[in-house]
């Protein structure tokens, strides 16, 4: 029994120091060699309607904004910029439309999809009107705050 016992012994410490870590030119392991992994960020998009009239958005340089604003194409009427998007912000391609239904002239959602290209603070702001008639005197318009970060 006793001469089984020494051969376990040994081999068991032989496989404990095996999965200890590597030791440094210093004899010990160092905690400044074990690097964490880089945190990677992945872009969201923000997906915002009407409600958000008003508000202000946090968004990270990469970040897609998706606006879901009411509207009707058929009747002339498009969400345009009321502002110059400022420099931070790029729209991405046309303005897209969701139907609310299947009939002829319905009604629906405006989509407008802008990216967050760079760091500051810039206001939203847009405007329902058809763009060969004078502005009403309250025409519908929806704003927003956009910080980039």
């Amino acid at each position: 029994m006793k001469l089984l016992l020494a051969p376990t012994v040994l081999g068991l410490l032989l496989l404990l120091g095996a999965c200890a870590p590597a030791a440094t030119s210093g004899g010990t392991a160092s905690p400044a060699s074990v690097q964490p992994a880089p945190s990677r960020f992945v872009p969201k998009t923000i997906r915002l309607d009407q409600e958000a009239d008003g508000s202000i958005v946090d968004l990270r340089v990469g970040d897609t904004l998706e606006l879901s604003l009411p509207g009707n194409p058929s009747t002339g009427y498009s969400w345009s910029l009321s502002l110059p998007l400022g420099p931070g912000l790029e729209q991405l391609g046309a303005a897209g439309f969701r139907p609310s239904s299947t009939g002829l002239g319905a009604g629906g959602a405006v989509v407008l999809r802008y990216r967050a290209a760079a760091p500051g603070q810039f206001p939203l702001s847009l405007t329902y009107s058809r763009p060969f008639e004078a502005l009403p005197p309250n025409p519908q318009t929806f704003e927003l705050f956009v910080f980039v970060r």
